[in-house]
């Protein structure tokens, strides 16, 4: 390693090269949430949706997590819309359990509603088009 700790590039016919698997990349390494942690999760067409385990990976449910995924709160990513307050997900209509597996890229512990959160992204993107515009 040199003075900044960076190894040297070996081109020796031994070396491993690159393999496109899901270890290799952070964001798609499966996550593990315990039952009843709410959660945001990604749906079709970039649109998030506020979720609640029911069951954790298990054989069963050949690893993936068993969800309650709401769908009372429909937003489109490039659309802002009112967003009335979240209610508990065990009270709330329009409900369906699904099993996904899950990674960093399509869920995160829910700190915000996936309305609100659907809002701050919004912000953020108006920002970045007036900025880089």
């Amino acid at each position: 390693p040199d003075n900044r700790g960076r190894m040297p590039i070996s081109n020796d016919a031994g070396s491993k090269g690159f393999e496109p698997t899901c270890s290799n990349h952070i964001y798609l390494t499966p996550c593990f949430y315990e039952a009843k942690a709410r959660l945001i999760v990604a749906e079709a067409h970039n649109r998030w949706v506020d979720a609640e385990v029911l069951e954790s990976p298990c054989e069963s449910t050949g690893w993936r997590h068993r969800l309650l995924i709401s769908y009372s709160q429909q937003a489109d990513s490039d659309d802002l819309i009112a967003m009335s307050p979240q209610t508990p997900l065990a009270g709330q209509e329009e409900s369906t359990k699904e099993l996904m597996q899950l990674n960093c890229m399509n869920s995160g512990c829910a700190w915000l509603s996936a309305g609100n959160y659907e809002e701050e992204v919004h912000k953020m993107k108006v920002f970045l088009r007036a900025r880089h515009s």
